[in-house]
């Protein structure tokens, strides 16, 4: 964690010190600042994760049942990603069928999840490869809704030997570490005590250089 912190630390003081220095120089100045505020955000991402990891350990993380359009939330989502797969040469392939109009659910956790995941696939796979988001309502027991949602990626996968370690606390694949590719090691682990809370589940399967699938399963009460 140490490493995670220091780094955008270090370009966010980096970055301002060369604006300082070419404050005449407009275009080298704001292009200075575009990366200290990138490095900034993802310095911001680093210490949400590392708060909402804190408060989960501490039970002080509470699911609300607020009436949700399920439908709404997830093209929302999917929306949001739309762009940064185009920008990254990234085939984004979307199937959303859900039929229930209405749930009781958290929206904010339900998103949090969602975005971890699909944040994985486009961070792990590379131009030219595909990522797959699909939303599907199954068949359920009266007054409720069950849902799957299937998020798969041509990316680099997982060996076989991290993905015993998968979904516990600041857990990296050691060669996505040394690529440079950014994150903390928590959002697996938060994803997979979110969907706990909200009595989901989460399975996977990934092939080292091939791909992964992340299959979530959740079953929430329809608004009458």
């Amino acid at each position: 964690m140490s490493h995670d912190i220091r780094t955008p630390m270090n370009a966010i003081i980096g970055y301002n010190t060369i604006a300082e220095k070419n404050i005449e120089d407009k275009e080298v100045a704001l292009d200075a600042l575009k990366k200290a505020k990138h490095s900034g955000q993802h310095m911001l991402s680093i210490i949400n994760d590392i708060l909402d990891m804190a408060r989960i350990e501490n039970g002080k993380i509470e699911i609300n049942n607020d009436i949700v359009d399920f439908t709404n939330l997830v093209n929302e989502l999917k929306e949001m990603f739309i762009h940064e797969m185009s920008k990254k040469d990234i085939e984004f392939v979307t199937s959303i069928k859900v039929d229930t109009p209405a749930i009781y659910t958290d929206s904010l956790r339900i998103s949090q999840v969602i975005t971890n995941l699909l944040s994985n696939a486009l961070k792990f796979t590379n131009a030219g490869g595909k990522v797959t988001f699909q939303v599907t309502e199954l068949n359920s027991p009266d007054d409720t809704a069950h849902f799957q949602i299937r998020i798969e990626d041509t990316g680099v996968g997982m060996s076989e030997e991290f993905q015993k370690n998968l979904i516990n606390a600041f857990e990296r694949e050691h060669n996505t570490t040394k690529s440079g590719i950014q994150g903390t090691g928590l959002g697996l682990s938060i994803t997979k005590k979110l969907l706990n809370m909200m009595g989901g589940k989460i399975y996977f399967d990934s092939e080292y250089q091939k791909g992964t699938t992340f299959v979530v399963e959740l079953t929430q009460e329809i608004v009458d």
